[in-house]
């Protein structure tokens, strides 16, 4: 919900922690551009995603989860995945993939997600009370799908 260019974040300060402002540059949103052509993921084939835009000098995050089981038994897994953000191409590798479990359809909703955006490097900031403090941006796109 933030739009590109500068955001700054202002914290008055409290009894523990003193005030402090910070900024950040937030690029231009990168776009998935195969995110619809994505509705399975079979697990050992690996997962190819594509984007363009995006900062050029940042990094693509590519995440992504399942669960499986009942309510009772459920087993869950995740994975991040980084790379460059000019890449425009990352292929998501079978033995990762293979690490989730199978997903379920719940009340006709799969209980895998696939997300794929950037994330800002954390630029640090000083408070008193605190030893360090971080501001950073993460922008994803995500939809639900099935593993198999």
């Amino acid at each position: 919900y933030l739009n590109p260019g500068t955001f700054t974040a202002t914290g008055p300060g409290g009894s523990e922690v003193g005030g402090f402002t910070s900024s950040i540059t937030i690029p231009s949103s990168l776009n998935w551009t195969n995110q619809a052509a994505i509705t399975d993921v079979t697990r050992s084939s690996g997962q190819t995603v594509t984007w363009t835009g995006g900062d050029p000098n940042g990094t693509v995050l590519i995440t992504g989860s399942s669960a499986s089981g009942t309510a009772a038994d459920s087993v869950g897994a995740s994975f991040n995945c980084i790379a460059k953000s000019t890449d425009n191409t990352f292929t998501i590798p079978a033995q990762v993939l293979l690490a989730l479990p199978a997903s379920v359809t719940v009340q006709g909703v799969p209980t895998g997600v696939l997300s794929v955006g950037q994330s800002g490097a954390p630029k640090s900031f000083t408070a008193s009370g605190i030893d360090i403090g971080y501001m950073l941006y993460t922008n994803l796109a995500a939809k639900t799908l099935n593993y198999k």
